[in-house]
């Protein structure tokens, strides 16, 4: 959602403000946790009050969505561990020095990937009105937002691969050249990515 886009813009400015040697590591943490939690209070507050629903606790509700959504989890989990795991197996494989090039581009990557999951968040609401109310543009509303993904993920896998060279040095410093041409491969990931999501 929108808050989550704001929240999440809130914190990489907070970080650039308050954290300023290695030693700050731990406010990166706090402002992610901080950023995160007002995120989720504010859009809650938001949800219960446009549904009107209030909050109530339903024990066998709660089970049954849990239940039926435990394949997304499993999909979720596997997608993490496969790639939190690059890193590892990269390691046991590689120097450290390498590993670094790579994780330092992977980070990367990932800050601009970010801001995917909010806009197809945004989006899955009104399709999943479409489909309830058996709209007749469905379909064609449909194919014109991923269309819309696609290009939009094209050009910014592109504008990601061009600035590699000027966001590098800028995000990691200037030892961290070696991951320019990293990062300018895994600008292929945007797209791909999109279109998944």
């Amino acid at each position: 959602s929108m808050v989550d886009v704001l929240f999440g813009l809130a914190g990489v400015l907070a970080i650039f403000v308050v954290v300023a040697n290695p030693g700050d590591a731990w406010k990166i943490i706090l402002i992610h946790a901080l950023m995160r939690l007002a995120s989720t209070v504010i859009t809650s507050f938001l949800m219960y009050r446009e549904s009107g629903a209030g909050f109530t606790v339903n024990l066998r509700g709660a089970r049954t969505a849990l239940s039926s959504g435990f394949t997304l989890f499993v999909h979720q989990a596997s997608v993490s561990l496969y790639t939190s795991g690059n890193v590892v197996i990269l390691g046991l494989l590689v120097s450290p020095v390498l590993v670094g090039y790579y994780a330092a581009a992977e980070r990367l990557v990932r800050a601009a990937l970010g801001l995917i999951g909010p806009a197809s968040m945004a989006i899955f609401p009104y399709f999943s009105d479409l489909v309830a109310k058996d709209h007749p543009d469905k379909e064609k509303t449909y194919l014109m937002v991923v269309k819309l993904f696609l290009v939009l993920s094209l050009i910014a896998g592109a504008a990601l691969a061009a600035l590699a060279p000027v966001l590098v040095p800028w995000f990691l410093g200037d030892t961290y050249q070696s991951s320019v041409l990293i990062l300018q491969i895994f600008a292929l990931l945007v797209p791909i990515i999109a279109m998944s999501n």
